[in-house]
């Protein structure tokens, strides 16, 4: 369901709360989450990168980024954890095969942690670790960075009750660069593995409180393209997703039974909000909150105080979701 306003623009003010942080994973995102961390408060202090197989390279990368002189970049991760101090938490960014491995450090260290989605490439195992985190009383979450985009939650409030269908299509070229990088694709997980995540964590803003999600349909052509649909109450939800496009595609289609219709379009920010084709102008003060990963970073801050943002409160859906999809492609 969506959020408030206070609720985002809190998020905002959190992520710069100098907290400890440990972030597994030194490639393209672990290096854009380093960069987040440091941005919001204000240096590298407090910081740790864990780099296992990169550790030089990121050292250099380090060296040229000056807000992150107060980061400690290290191959020991053990170290980093013991380390770790009092109120602080992971950030799991290492790639999919490898957060089992991460977690089950981060589970015998005693350290809440927030891992990038997929959970894991294995359902099960996913299944397993979370209920061993519940059981040790240890809040562990799935970094979905657009379910906190503050155009969604303002959809969300517009749409209010509403029954038809919804449609996400997530597209991609081949070899996109983001963030100064090319994105790598992980051959333990497939294209939908990949971006249920985000199509459940979206849907999950507009669908309202405690949605009964049943998946009908998913398909694959190849490791390029593939489809989904869900169902909740009286509502449809799809998504179509390629790694084949000629350019980057972002965009929420719904269309109300009522005859309203809404298209959100965030393949670039700022995102952009229409209904009928026209223009949704929103409260100024959504501009200000213009990055995803900072507004997760103080949603992840506040779970660690004993809030339930959706991040940390939808984990099991998650997991079970993907282990229905694994069901459906089988």
């Amino acid at each position: 369901m969506p959020n408030a306003l206070q609720t985002l623009e809190d998020y905002w003010a959190a992520a710069t709360e100098p907290r400890p942080l440990v972030i597994f994973g030194a490639g393209r995102w672990g290096r854009v989450w380093a960069g987040v961390a440091a941005g919001a408060r204000g240096s590298g202090e407090g910081v740790a990168l864990i780099a296992r197989s990169n550790l030089d390279d990121t050292l250099a990368w380090q060296a040229g980024n000056a807000r992150l002189a107060g980061a400690v970049v290290t191959s020991d991760a053990e170290a980093a954890l013991r380390d770790l101090g009092s109120g602080g938490s992971a950030l799991i960014a290492s790639r999919p095969g490898d957060h089992i491995r991460d977690l089950e450090m981060c589970l015998r260290a005693g350290v809440p942690s927030l891992v990038e989605k997929p959970f894991s490439a294995d359902p099960a195992a996913s299944a397993r670790l979370a209920q061993r985190a519940a059981d040790a009383g240890l809040v562990f979450g799935l970094g979905v960075e657009f379910s906190l985009l503050p155009e969604l939650h303002a959809l969300g409030e517009v749409l209010g009750s509403w029954s038809g269908t919804a449609t996400l299509h997530w597209e991609d070229p081949d070899a996109e660069v983001r963030h100064g990088h090319v994105k790598r694709t992980h051959d333990e997980i497939s294209l939908l593995d990949d971006i249920l995540p985000h199509a459940l964590s979206i849907f999950g803003v507009i669908a309202g409180s405690e949605p009964d999600w049943r998946m009908e349909q998913a398909s694959e052509r190849g490791v390029r393209s593939g489809q989904l649909s869900l169902r909740e109450g009286e509502r449809t939800f799809r998504l179509f997703a390629s790694k084949a496009m000629p350019e980057r595609t972002r965009r929420l289609e719904i269309d109300c039974r009522d005859g309203r219709n809404f298209v959100l379009d965030f393949a670039r920010a700022p995102a952009r909000l229409a209904r009928a084709g026209q223009a949704v102008a929103l409260e100024p003060r959504f501009n200000a909150l213009s990055s995803t990963l900072r507004l997760e970073l103080g949603a992840w801050f506040r779970a660690l105080d004993g809030d339930r943002p959706a991040i940390v409160a939808d984990l099991n859906t998650h997991i079970a979701m993907h282990a229905r999809l694994r069901e459906l492609l089988a």
